[in-house]
C-alpha cells in the first residue's frame, strides 16, 4: 500500500495543494463564482442556477467548507453560504508568490 509523503513538505505547500484540490472540480469553481456574485445564497439557489442535484450541490459545498473556502451561516431553518475571501486571497497571493520567486 502506498502512502502519501505530505509530511515531507512545508505546511504552506500542503495548504496550497488542499486549496487546489478543493478547486479541482468544475462544479466547485461554479459554486465559488456564483457565491462571489450572490453572497449568502442558499443551496436551493445554487441548484436552481447550476446543473447539479441538491445532494450533489451539498456534497460540493461540503468539500469547499472542509477546505475553509466557504462558510455556512444558519438563519432560522435555512443555511446561507458565504465565501471566505480572506482565505481565498491568501492562497491566491501565496500561489502567485510561488510562481514568481525573487531573483537571485
Amino acid at each position: 500500500m502506498a502512502f502519501a509523503k505530505t509530511d515531507k513538505f512545508k505546511v504552506e505547500i500542503i495548504d496550497m495543494a488542499e486549496f487546489a484540490t478543493a478547486l479541482s472540480h468544475p462544479a466547485r469553481i461554479a459554486i465559488i463564482t456564483f457565491l462571489l456574485d450572490n453572497p449568502g445564497a442558499r443551496c436551493s439557489s445554487l441548484v436552481d442556477f447550476l446543473p447539479l442535484s441538491q445532494p450533489s450541490c451539498s456534497r460540493h459545498l461540503g468539500e469547499l467548507r472542509k477546505a475553509k473556502l466557504v462558510e455556512a451561516k444558519p438563519c432560522g431553518s435555512e443555511v446561507h453560504y458565504f465565501l471566505k475571501m480572506d482565505r481565498i486571497k491568501h492562497f491566491c497571493d501565496a500561489f502567485r508568490a510561488s510562481l514568481n520567486p525573487p531573483s537571485c
